[in-house]
């Protein structure tokens, strides 16, 4: 019945989404900076799994053993991508034994789709970049090699995160946790979206806000009438604390050390509700300084040289702050 429920949700989601049933399903992303405060990322279901072992209804993740692609026609641009998924079902060229191998340095790096790496190949993102910048230019005797899993997730909120830790993150043993969060992560609950979705038909219930979005030339304008509808229902101060107390979780789960960062635009309850909670843990930090002027795609995803951009800073941020000890010559 769990599943039945899930994928009976998902199929109605394709309806309004697009149009193309069974095949699409489209997840929203919180945008600030543009006169839609909604955007959606198409992605194929075959490329999705939807445990039955979990007590949340919605929740998804990517398909292990898949070569997901991404097609830029949905930001009316012309090509494609290729994102590899490994048998963990992580965007990641390679596989990673659970345990690390000696002397390795283990990141685990946790997020939505600006961690998965959307519209950029599987190297190309920023996790892969950063891994590739640590075993290049970061030489300690105490290390032999540095790892960077990537546990990024196109759509994820906060508690979406604080699974995908516990379902595939914990077992890793990481040394050091990055998650990359903004504003959508705490506005725009998984869980209470898509259960309006399955429930609330915007072309019957709300035909004028459709035909508004439309007529701005909306990706997508059913879906953003749900998002209309979202914030009619929900009130913005409880939505971010609910996913305030799915970070304070995940910080209680994993008690090493923990990165967190996010654009400098990041509204200010948030940033001060995120950095009380860092001054009340050890081997915390969080680096809000990643500014609106990285390369990007039209939709707000960063671009190849976007990824690039990020990796520096958080090579950069991870040496000022010694989170890798680091034993030189």
């Amino acid at each position: 019945m769990h599943t039945r429920m899930i994928l009976l949700c998902i199929v109605f989601i394709e309806l309004i989404g697009i149009g193309i049933v069974g095949r699409i399903i489209y997840f929203k992303k919180y945008d600030r900076f543009t006169k839609n405060a909604f955007h959606v990322l198409p992605m194929q279901k075959v490329f999705m799994t939807f445990p039955s072992d979990t007590n949340l209804r919605y929740y998804y993740e990517l398909q292990p053993n898949s070569q997901k692609e991404e097609d830029f026609s949905y930001m009316r641009l012309f090509g494609s991508v290729i994102h590899t998924i490994n048998a963990d079902g992580l965007n990641e060229g390679r596989e990673y034994a659970v345990k690390a191998p000696p002397r390795t340095f283990r990141i685990i790096s946790l997020g939505d789709s600006f961690t998965e790496g959307a519209f950029v190949e599987t190297d190309k993102n920023y996790s892969q970049v950063l891994e590739h910048m640590l075993n290049t230019q970061l030489r300690c005797r105490n290390v032999d090699q540095y790892e960077v899993i990537n546990l990024g997730v196109a759509g994820y909120d906060m508690q979406y995160n604080l699974e995908r830790f516990k379902r595939k993150g914990m077992k890793y043993n990481p040394d050091l946790v990055i998650l990359w969060t903004d504003e959508n992560d705490y506005v725009a609950n998984n869980e209470k979206y898509y259960e309006l979705s399955s429930t609330w038909n915007p072309m019957t219930e709300a035909p004028g806000i459709v035909s508004m979005y439309k007529s701005e030339g909306d990706f997508a304008p059913e879906a953003n009438a749900i998002w209309y509808q979202f914030n009619l229902l929900y009130k913005r101060n409880d939505l971010i604390t609910e996913e305030l107390s799915y970070l304070r979780e995940l910080l209680s789960e994993y008690s090493g050390p923990v990165l967190i960062f996010s654009l400098q635009s990041i509204p200010t309850d948030i940033r001060q509700s995120i950095q009380l909670f860092i001054q009340s843990r050890n081997n915390a930090y969080f680096f809000p300084e990643i500014p609106s002027t990285y390369d990007k795609f039209p939709d707000n995803h960063p671009s190849p040289v976007g990824h690039e951009q990020f990796a520096q800073l958080l090579f950069k941020n991870i040496a000022d702050h010694g989170l890798i000890p680091c034993e030189t010559e």
